[in-house]
């Protein structure tokens, strides 16, 4: 093999060599353009050789650019020390190192720790002393592209003591994902604590808590729509799924499939848009039917059952009055066996005035006016009786309730509508019963019922009694008895000094009501009620008119 040229060599002949193999001895670090210019070499030679070097680093730059390898960018650094893009190669250089040292750990070979060494070692990279370290001990190359328990036992074995700390590092880390592996195959709340417990600082300890934290939050949810089909709303049950706190899966598990489609399509409340206002007088020629009852007590979902129920199955024809708005869209809410979304409760300050006639099966007609009360007649009525402050509305809501009880002018019947099972519920500060004894009381002393043919208690959610169909009524009316005593034994008395002798506990539902804000509707319990208004309403005789119109 030749010997290489030495720089005194190549000099001599200088001028009589190609500028192409004066610009590889120069690319080679054998002589420089300005060992060329100490020999007075001619100035257009020079600059020949210097195009073609400026060529050859464009050349080589572009090179290193197209394959992005931190050896090509090396090469021309060492190449072009002081060229045009020497900085910028040491910027790639920088940059790229961690990159390139990831993808040498990965193939794990000698080659490639030489070849980072090579580029790295002058540069002074981050892993140089590793790279020495592991080109001295082959077999740590080994544990380090494959680092498992057998590869790392079987390292302790030959080496003793070596790396200890970098090994203990990896056992823990490889345990780490041993057991975060085994909580994510459990997926409970009792297999990520016990990761917990383990790797207190683990390398997924964060994701262990934020799942403990869901978990709690499904097992939550979960138990408590089991537990009772309302204790949560359908726009909370949406918002979990959608918030993947449970799935439909999940909610179909409980409700089944209808009523979870039913979920899923729930759009809120039927909007009953109340701007109704009280009517100075009620209409004449006309039953005037009064629904006492409390926030929450099913009122307004009974009132719309029975205009459901009597356009349907009777005939309904709606009479022009300040309520008609409020009744109109109260009588579509209710669709015969279908599930349907409940309205939205009522202002407690508002009285609705309902006019409607329904004619019978003989074709006779019946009108009645429908007084949906404000539930906030009962808290007038307890401050008066207590001698609270009553404000301007509470006076002018108790004026107006009385005004309309002491006209003479047509027959009145009373519905007081109560919630079974939440006589405790709280107004206020105040339970529910309390409200009732004091409005029963009241009614009592004042002789509110003194022109009046019926009284009513119509106990709402009567599905949840759970017995047999035919003990249906005594069973509502000993839940009253027993629980809103005071309230039953005033209205009672009330009833008797008023020469009232229809009085009567009445079983209601409007169906099972599931997801809080809808229900499977029932109509079956309506008959007895609307049978109670056919019979307390005046039967419209019909007139020669009517007979010619046959």
């Amino acid at each position: 093999m030749a010997n290489k040229a030495t720089k005194e060599q190549i000099l001599t002949i200088a001028n009589g060599l190609p500028s192409t193999n004066l610009v590889k001895y120069i690319k080679d670090g054998i002589i420089s353009i300005e060992d060329l210019q100490s020999i007075e070499l001619p100035e257009s030679k020079i600059a020949e050789v210097e195009q073609k070097l400026i060529a050859e680093e464009q050349k080589m730059w572009e090179a290193a650019c197209s394959s992005g390898r931190m050896t090509d960018f090396y090469r021309h650094l060492k190449t072009y020390p002081n060229g045009v893009f020497a900085e910028a190669c040491r910027q790639a250089l920088s940059s790229g190192e961690e990159e390139f040292w990831a993808e040498v750990m990965e193939k794990g070979t000698i080659p490639m720790l030489q070849q980072y060494l090579e580029v790295y070692e002058v540069l002074g990279g981050e892993h140089v002393y590793e790279c020495q370290d592991m080109l001295a001990d082959p077999d740590w190359i080994l544990v380090k592209k494959n680092p498992n328990l057998a590869n790392i036992k079987a390292y302790e074995e030959n080496h003793p003591g070596a790396h200890s700390i970098e090994i203990a590092e990896m056992r823990a880390k490889l345990t780490d994902e041993v057991d975060w592996s085994n909580s994510l195959y459990e997926n409970n709340i009792s297999a990520f604590q016990r990761y917990l417990d383990l790797h207190p600082q683990g390398n997924h300890a964060d994701e262990a808590q934020q799942r403990i934290e869901a978990a709690a939050g499904y097992e939550q949810f979960m138990r408590e729509m089991a537990s009772d089909p309302n204790n949560k709303l359908a726009d909370e049950i949406k918002a979990a799924v959608a918030n993947n706190v449970i799935t439909w899966d999940d909610v179909m598990r409980i409700y089944g499939r209808d009523r979870t489609v039913a979920i899923q399509n729930f759009n809120g409340m039927v909007p009953l848009d109340v701007n109704g206002r009280t009517p100075a007088k009620l209409m004449p020629n006309s039953t005037e039917v009064y629904f006492w009852g409390t926030p929450s007590s099913g009122k307004t979902c009974a009132l719309g059952s029975l205009l459901s129920g009597a356009e349907h199955f009777y005939f309904l024809e709606a009479q022009q009055c300040q309520g008609y708005n409020y009744m109109t869209r109260l009588k579509n809410v209710f669709r015969p066996n279908q599930i349907c979304s409940l309205p939205p409760g009522t202002r407690v300050d508002d009285i609705q005035e309902m006019v409607f006639t329904i004619i019978d099966d003989r074709q006779r007609k019946h009108t009645m006016t429908f007084i949906d009360l404000a539930g906030e007649i009962f808290r007038a009525i307890f401050y008066d009786m207590n001698n609270m402050f009553l404000s301007e509305q509470h006076v002018q809501t108790l004026r107006v309730v009385k005004n309309f009880l002491q006209d003479k002018t047509n027959p009145k019947i009373h519905f007081f509508v109560v919630e079974y099972g939440a006589e405790n519920k709280i107004w206020e500060g105040l339970l529910m019963k309390d409200y009732l004894s004091a409005c029963s009381l009241y009614i009592k002393n004042n002789n509110i019922l003194k022109y009046s043919a019926g009284v009513y208690i119509l106990v709402t959610k009567c599905d949840k009694i759970g017995c047999p169909d035919e003990l249906i009524v005594d069973q509502a009316e000993q839940y009253v008895q027993a629980h809103l005593s005071a309230f039953y034994k005033n209205l009672r008395d009330a009833a008797r000094d008023a020469g009232i002798d229809d009085f009567q506990v009445i079983p209601f539902s409007i169906g099972e009501v599931f997801a809080g804000q809808l229900c499977n509707y029932d109509d079956s319990f309506i008959d007895d009620v609307i049978e109670v208004l056919l019979a307390k309403t005046r039967a419209q005789k019909k007139s020669k008119l009517d007979w010619l119109k046959q």
